[in-house]
């Protein structure tokens, strides 16, 4: 079961609307453009420094694109994007999770490999896929409703494809935002 959103509700109380994945892109773009814009950047010799608008893209979509580590957090949000001797400043230099996108990462491998353009041409249908993925738990649902949407969205894709999608088991998949915010 997925919950409703609390802070929607508050404010519209006559209709609720449910969280989205945490796997989805624009909540992943939406985390990071929040740590990029609130936390302190520093170098190697402990010297603030800030980002331009084509670095903070560079890094949004190297974490939404290529990512290479299933969590992001202070050490590695800057270094693994190639900006080596950066992170976020911590006084105590504790590791700081920002996101964990296990999810985002095994769903993206597969999208990779059938070519699924995630982002423009098929995002709504990635938008449906990661609700069903959340939804429900059994591979044979799953399947049925991942094959549900391949047909409403006439995506060509192999048969295998529902199968390798239906495998994925993560946890932590919702967070606390709404799709309707981002559309």
């Amino acid at each position: 079961m997925v919950e409703y959103c609390s802070f929607y509700d508050a404010f519209h109380p006559k209709g609720s609307q449910k969280r989205m994945p945490l796997a989805n892109v624009a909540n992943i773009e939406l985390t990071l453009r929040q740590s990029i814009d609130n936390y302190e950047v520093v170098d190697k010799n402990g010297e603030t420094r800030e980002f331009d608008k084509d670095e903070i893209e560079h890094i949004i979509n190297f974490w939404i694109d290529t990512p290479n580590a299933d969590k992001i957090n202070n050490k590695n949000i800057y270094k693994n994007a190639g900006f080596k001797n950066l992170k976020i400043y911590d006084k105590d230099d504790k590791e700081l999770l920002i996101l964990n996108i296990q999810a985002h990462r095994g769903i993206l491998e597969i999208l990779k490999h059938y070519a699924i353009d995630f982002r423009d041409t098929h995002n709504d249908f990635y938008n449906e896929i990661l609700l069903e993925l959340y939804y429900y738990k059994n591979s044979s649902s799953r399947i049925e409703h991942i094959e549900k949407s391949i047909k409403k969205y006439k995506v060509e894709v192999e048969d295998k494809f529902s199968k390798d999608l239906a495998s994925l088991h993560h946890n932590g998949w919702l967070c606390f935002f709404l799709f309707k915010v981002y559309r």
